[in-house]
């Protein structure tokens, strides 16, 4: 009987699928390092999403391990050279999530055009700040989409709703094979510069690490926003604390950080970021989907 360990918290339907089809599982979501030291070297299969980091020496210790298998898309936690060397696959859910860090997206728009922190925040202390907050609508800005796969597009797509121009550009894309309807391409420099509100889409890459940097940042318009729901490391952490603090950005949206689970400090404590804890795939429907998707694959593959 094949052994899977679940290292992060998923949904159960997961489980619930593997034991179905004669798999044993074990949940060490929020067991303590020395179980799942021990119950490595046993495992055929190993189950994360972004908390746990399979490194090289958790590959080795797992000396029967076949595949990983990652709730979501990225891979940036796993080793993957360290498994492929070994022959072990490595699972992901493109697609799970989309809808839901979409609509973390258009939350983070929704929140900075309307002054929604800053509203609640007051109201709470009592103050009745109706002249300060004044907002503006989304109808006719602009969104700038730094990549355009499965997510990239669904937002695009929810966007064309809000009356919004959208431009967008995929640095892994060739403009030739450009398909992505009622979205303009453009070079990111003009992304950058056109843009009111700019999205990044884009995986954790050689390519793309430090994406925007302090040049890149430079280029957008004192009154923009920039969300990041990618991948901690794309944006340049102290650049953007630089630019928010020089007052040559209005606000930042950040639900992904290079040092998660800690965020940097001078994001976390500027009013103008909003930070949230990598709630991006963190509904109901999304962690279902990519639940039974993932399990769907590993039970192919664990039985041939």
């Amino acid at each position: 009987m094949a052994r899977v360990l679940i290292l992060d918290s998923v949904d159960r339907s997961l489980a619930a699928e593997l034991e179905s089809h004669g798999i044993s599982v074990s949940d060490l979501a929020k067991a303590e390092p020395a179980a799942v030291e021990a119950a490595l070297p046993e495992a055929e299969g190993i189950v994360v999403r972004s908390r746990t980091q399979v490194t090289a020496a958790m590959i080795g210790q797992a000396r029967r391990l076949r595949v990983i298998g990652r709730a979501g898309a990225g891979t940036d936690n796993i080793d993957k050279d360290a498994a492929h060397a070994r022959g072990i696959e490595v699972l992901t859910v493109p697609g799970g999530n989309d809808r839901a860090v979409a609509e973390l997206v258009l939350t983070f728009l929704f929140a900075f055009s309307r002054q929604l922190v800053p509203a609640v925040d007051a109201s709470r202390r009592g103050e009745w700040a109706k002249s300060k907050l004044g907002g503006f609508e989304l109808g006719g800005e602009t969104l700038g989409i730094i990549g355009l796969g499965k997510i990239g597009k669904t937002l695009a797509e929810l966007a064309q709703g809000l009356d919004l121009e959208i431009l967008g550009f995929d640095p892994f894309v060739d403009p030739s094979e450009w398909t992505t309807p009622k979205v303009a391409k453009c070079a990111l420099p003009d992304l950058l510069e056109r843009s009111r509100f700019v999205s990044v889409h884009v995986p954790l890459a050689p390519a793309t690490r430090g994406l925007l940097g302090a040049e890149e940042l430079a280029r957008m318009r004192p009154e923009a926003y920039l969300i990041q729901c990618a991948r901690g490391g794309v944006v340049d952490e102290d650049a953007l604390a630089d630019a928010l603090e020089g007052g040559r950005l209005a606000g930042a949206g950040l639900d992904v950080f290079s040092t998660e689970p800690k965020i940097p400090p001078r994001l976390a404590q500027n009013p103008r970021v909003l930070a949230t804890p990598h709630i991006g795939a963190s509904t109901e429907q999304a962690q279902t989907k990519i639940a039974r998707l993932l399990a769907g694959s590993l039970v192919r593959f664990l039985q041939g």
